[in-house]
Order: C-alpha cells, then sequence, then structure tokens
C-alpha cells in the first residue's frame, strides 16, 4: 500500500534508476510516511525538478555581412593627464580600407601610403552567434531551401542524426536573415540568445594576409568541447575573471586547421575584450557590445548563457553558415 502510494510521486521524478532505488529501500524497510519526511521528499522533489539537465546546443554563426575593424589607440587628455584609451575603427567601404592601409604596389607587393598606425594595427571581424537548443542540429542554409534542396540537406545532415530520425527544417533570424536549419525533430526547437563574435584578421605586418580561423562548414557541424586551457587560464587571472574556473573555455573538435609546423591548430572558443587574445579563436560578446573596446563582463556573460543553456553536457556544437 505505501509502494503503491509513494510511486505516483515517483513517477513525477526525473530518474528512473533512483525512482527504482527508493522503491527497493522502502520495500526493505518498511518504511512509512510521516509528515516531516513527506514535507522533505516534496523539497527533494523541487530540487531536481530545477537541477539542469542535458540538452542539445548548437551555436550558428554567421560572418555576413563582412565587418572589418582595426583596433587603435589614441592620447587624451583626462584632468590634465594624458591618459591612452582604444577604440574599434569599422572599416566601412574600400576608401575607408585604402586610406588606412594604402594601396597595393603590384611590383613590390608591398601597401603605399595609408595611415601607419592602421598599417601596423591589430586588425578584427564582427560576427553574429544564435544559440538554439533542443533537437540535435545537422546542418545549417542560409534563406528557405527549394523543395529539391530542402530534400539534399536533409540527406546530408540524416547521417549526423540519432537512429530512426525524421529531418525537418525549421528557420530562425540570424543577423536579421533567415537561416532554416535541420533537425531531428525530436523536440520543438528554440533559440537562446544572440551574440556577436570576434574573431582576428588580417596579420598585424601585411594587410593582405590572413590569420588561419575555422572555414564555413554549414554541413557539418564542429564538436566544442568544454576544457581547461592554461593560456586562457592566464588571461583569466589577468584580467581577474572566472574565480574557481580558471581556463574554462570550449576546444574545437573536427577540424582541418593546421599552424605553420603542420600541427593541427588548437581553436578555442573563449573570452576575449580584443583581437589581442585571439588566434584563431572565437569569442562571443552580449549583443550590441562592439563599441566597448577592452570591455570583458559581456564576454563572460554570454559563455555562461552557453554553460547555463547546456545544463551537465560538455559538449555542444558549432555550425558556421556563411
Amino acid at each position: 500500500m505505501v509502494i503503491r502510494k509513494c510511486s505516483k510521486w515517483f513517477e513525477r521524478t526525473k530518474s528512473g534508476t533512483l525512482k527504482q532505488f527508493l522503491i527497493g529501500t522502502i520495500a526493505t524497510f518498511n518504511w512509512r510516511p510521516t509528515s516531516d519526511s513527506c514535507m522533505l521528499v516534496s523539497k527533494c522533489s523541487h530540487i531536481r525538478s530545477e537541477a539542469p539537465m542535458r540538452n542539445n546546443v548548437t551555436l550558428v554563426m554567421t560572418r555576413r555581412p563582412r565587418v572589418e575593424f582595426v583596433w587603435l589607440h589614441k592620447q587624451e587628455m583626462h584632468k590634465g593627464r594624458k591618459v591612452s584609451t582604444s577604440y574599434y575603427e569599422v572599416i566601412d567601404d574600400a576608401e575607408e580600407e585604402r586610406q588606412l592601409f594604402g594601396t597595393l604596389d603590384p611590383d613590390s607587393h608591398k601597401r603605399v601610403g595609408g595611415d601607419k598606425a592602421a598599417k601596423k594595427a591589430i586588425s578584427g571581424q564582427w560576427g553574429t552567434m544564435a544559440v538554439v537548443s533542443g533537437p540535435v542540429v545537422g546542418a545549417a542554409h542560409r534563406g528557405t531551401p527549394s523543395l529539391v534542396g530542402r530534400s539534399v540537406i536533409c540527406g546530408l545532415a540524416q547521417s549526423r542524426m540519432p537512429p530512426g530520425a525524421k529531418p525537418q527544417v525549421e528557420q530562425i533570424t540570424l543577423a536579421g536573415q533567415t537561416v532554416s536549419l535541420v533537425t531531428d525533430g525530436s523536440v520543438p526547437l528554440k533559440t537562446v540568445a544572440e551574440f556577436d563574435t570576434m574573431e582576428r584578421y588580417r596579420t598585424n605586418d601585411n594587410k593582405d594576409a590572413w590569420y588561419v580561423r575555422l572555414p564555413v562548414q554549414p554541413w557539418n557541424p564542429y564538436a566544442l568541447d568544454i576544457t581547461t586551457n592554461a593560456q586562457v587560464g592566464r588571461f583569466h587571472e589577468k584580467m581577474g575573471i572566472r574565480a574557481g574556473q580558471i581556463g574554462k573555455c570550449f576546444v574545437v573538435r573536427g577540424h582541418s586547421v593546421k599552424q605553420r609546423n603542420g600541427n593541427s591548430a588548437g581553436i578555442l572558443v573563449h573570452e576575449a575584450p580584443n583581437p589581442s587574445w585571439l588566434t584563431g579563436c572565437i569569442a562571443p560578446r552580449l549583443k550590441n557590445h562592439r563599441d566597448f573596446a577592452g570591455e570583458t563582463r559581456s564576454c563572460v556573460q554570454a559563455l555562461d548563457v552557453i554553460y547555463k543553456a547546456m545544463g551537465h553536457s560538455r559538449r555542444c556544437h558549432l555550425i558556421i553558415v556563411d
């Protein structure tokens, strides 16, 4: 009788293993509920319902439209003293690019003219990232695919989905444009947040060369594993962030990017207040914080949103649409 009554509550728990264990314990010790024990059970039930669960989280990123910037510094007077401040100069068009970097001489293959400081400045690029959760996402497509295109992208995504999955196309808005995602249809797709992203772009000494970074890969999501990285840890300690989580970040798996020595590049997703901390890596930050050079808090908050959405999971995925 006791087991039958308590089983009604156990049916509402998230863990079948826990349910079996507790029912067995009740039967063994002939436990009978009291008002105090029932109150404890009720509180434990609430705690379990609030506990984070494993969740499929996918980061959907675009580098379009291309928004390039250079990280510049200037001296300003503040209370009678010269103070160095930094800012991001967005390159709006080809004319501004010429004014900053000069023009390429076809004979010497060097840039002539331009702003001396800008030609040596660190270059970066802004992008946009949506955080979606719920189903497994196997592929992405810019816009709305045709019937034939729909069939093709669903077929490409099928191999990366659980057995028996029935791929379906769901749409999100990314940087103001429609992006179609192929999901396994297991649960509804939810957009958790949209962030800005920062990446390193041109090299410092040659504005016609570029740093390594992840290629566009809409049909094959990159796996991101939570890890602890020593270099990121040094950054965390210097900036005074991530107390108790020093070095926590994502490492990108399954990419083909190589270093100059031929070894696989260690590409991470982590906080970065400016592009000097990025070489092939990606730094999300809260949306509309592009003007705040050197600002770290919005980067920490953005990654915290992703970690929270993942719950107990140690892996999520990244799709770079374009």
